[in-house]
């Protein structure tokens, strides 16, 4: 029996020259540090808007697998080979792809997620249902287990496969039948049919699109990183299975101390799966708009992947036998560009959040556009491709509560706050929205010993009519700050411009309060609890038209 952790043998094997092996000392150290304190600097900005876009747990997952390969070179080589284990150094190889890389394809699935999510919002709205995703059941869904999500996840993936499965078939029948009979193709079963015959809450919660929801979360997230690892851990099994085998020993008996051909053939798969799941991605994502950023990051890491693919490859065949000499070692260079990964996932987007983004002497101000019916759908379009419809459906939520709070008895008025607070406000709610986190223990204060009380409300007891205020000031701040700004440079507002919408907006801000415009009409609110009452009139006093 083979020993589990073998002393390299051969004399001289990745011994490198003194000055080599500093070199790996210093990349080690800047690199740790660098990752450290950038992580750390990503945690003092965590709140601004676009940290809240994209995953810290996925920057800190992708950072562990790039400091793994900084590691084991820059540290291995230092202390030379014989410090590391043998089966150590040569396994690390396997879990560094899926470690580092795993993030950032578990990213491009869900940003196409929250792209498929944000189009159910758009059409739920544009259904002349209630906006805001009112058919999605938000304090049904906070009172769900994980469990029971695992479930939902489950059903809705194996009903949408199956559901494709046989759209597969009936093409391909209308095909063969159009050919034989030349007539015209019957229509297929709808993909997008979620309904559940056996009826319950799991099947009202993935009829309501709450299983594309989930498609967004970190449950989904974990599954798709789990199967990342998954694949590193096959490859290791492999290994140990060959351990005994002639495939599995190298030249005088030493095992893991560097890579064979059939190493590389399994480094080499992995790679490939990961460039092709990555292509595939990012040409299924072309057409999706992107003002966040987020897939072009994305792109520029993989552009930086397939450079490292490249110092691998020098690695393997050492031109000029710089390895075997000792005066160089290829694996600095795909150290050093998993140091600009890290730069690209980490600092350079939380440099990104000290740029002042705000929109000064334009044409339009932020409160004309939410005053205007028009203006405000077509900003409602844009926010969905920064996947942030929940600012403007929660602002138009609580001017709803606001102007309906009067009129509402205390138990009503009490549901209403608590579906605003499940749906926008509670932390992992269906569309949480981006206020601090003092404002969020301000309202569960308020709110919580409210929700505990059972039988009658009474007149004392009526939430608040400013309940929600504070919330939305910082909303409205959120929104005039980041999104608005790159909304004046979209295509969204050069079109409605283009349509007359800006002149059409001017006119019924400048109109007398209570005036009509020929061809105009009221602006209904997109947001929730909407009674139909709206008159034509913002909390301000505004006269909104269209």
């Amino acid at each position: 029996m083979s020993d589990p952790n073998p002393v390299c043998p051969e004399p001289g094997l990745f011994d490198f020259k003194d000055y080599i092996r500093y070199i790996g000392l210093v990349m080690f150290i800047l690199g740790t540090v660098f990752q450290v304190l950038t992580i750390a600097w990503w945690v003092v900005r965590r709140d601004h808007f676009l940290l809240r876009k994209r995953s810290l747990s996925f920057v800190v997952y992708s950072a562990i697998g790039l400091w793994f390969q900084i590691f084991t070179t820059g540290m291995g080589n230092y202390k030379t080979i014989y410090w590391i284990p043998c089966d150590v150094q040569l396994w690390t190889v396997y879990m560094i792809v899926p470690l580092a890389v795993g993030p950032i394809i578990t990213r491009l699935v869900i940003f196409y997620n929250k792209a498929r999510y944000s189009q159910l919002l758009l059409q739920d709205q544009a259904s002349g249902s209630d906006a805001g995703g009112q058919n999605l059941d938000a304090v049904k869904f906070m009172n769900t287990s994980l469990f029971q999500q695992l479930r939902i996840l489950y059903k809705f993936k194996t009903r949408r496969a199956k559901q494709r499965r046989v759209d597969m078939r009936n093409a391909r029948k209308s095909r063969i039948s159009l050919k034989k009979k030349h007539v015209a193709i019957s229509p297929v079963a709808d993909s997008g049919s979620l309904q559940d015959a056996s009826g319950g809450t799991e099947a009202d919660l993935m009829a309501s699109g709450i299983a594309l929801y989930l498609m967004t979360t970190y449950v989904y997230s974990i599954l798709i990183l789990g199967g990342w690892l998954s694949i590193g851990a096959i490859f290791i099994a492999i290994k140990y299975l060959q351990k005994d085998t002639p495939y599995g020993q190298f030249k005088n008996g030493c095992y893991g101390c560097t890579m064979q051909g059939l190493d590389s053939i399994f480094l080499g798969i992995m790679v490939l799966f990961v460039v092709t799941v990555g292509s595939y991605m990012i040409y299924i994502l072309r057409d999706i708009p992107d003002p966040l950023g987020i897939l072009k990051e994305i792109r520029l890491v993989l552009s930086v992947g397939l450079l490292i693919v490249g110092g691998i490859v020098l690695s393997a065949i050492d031109p000029g036998g710089l390895i075997d000499d000792g005066i160089w070692d290829w694996y600095y260079v795909v150290s050093f560009l998993c140091m600009v990964i890290h730069y690209i996932q980490c600092p350079m987007i939380v440099r990104k959040t000290y740029k002042v983004n705000t929109a000064k002497d334009t044409e339009i101000s932020l409160d004309t556009v939410l005053a205007t019916r028009s203006s405000k759908e077509a900003f409602l379009r844009y926010l969905a491709t920064e996947f942030s419809v929940e600012n403007l459906y929660f602002y138009d939520a609580v001017n709803s509560y606001k102007k309906n709070h009067a009129h509402m008895s205390p138990s009503l008025a009490l549901a209403n706050a608590e579906e605003i607070w499940q749906k926008y406000v509670a932390e992992g709610s269906l569309l949480e929205v981006n206020v601090s986190s003092i404002q969020r223990t301000k309202v569960a204060k308020a709110l919580k010993p409210l929700l505990r009380k059972t039988g009658d409300i009474e007149e004392n007891d009526k939430p608040a009519e400013n309940l929600f205020d504070e919330c939305k000031d910082e909303i409205i701040n959120l929104m005039k700050l980041d999104s608005y700004p790159r909304f004046l440079k979209s295509s969204h507002y050069v079109a409605w411009k283009a349509d007359g919408g800006l002149e059409a907006a001017q006119l019924a801000v400048d109109a007398p309060r209570g005036s009509k415009i020929e061809n105009g009409s009221s602006s209904r609110s997109l947001g929730s609890f909407d009674d139909g009452s709206y008159d034509g009139t913002t909390e301000d006093g505004q006269n909104t038209v269209e």
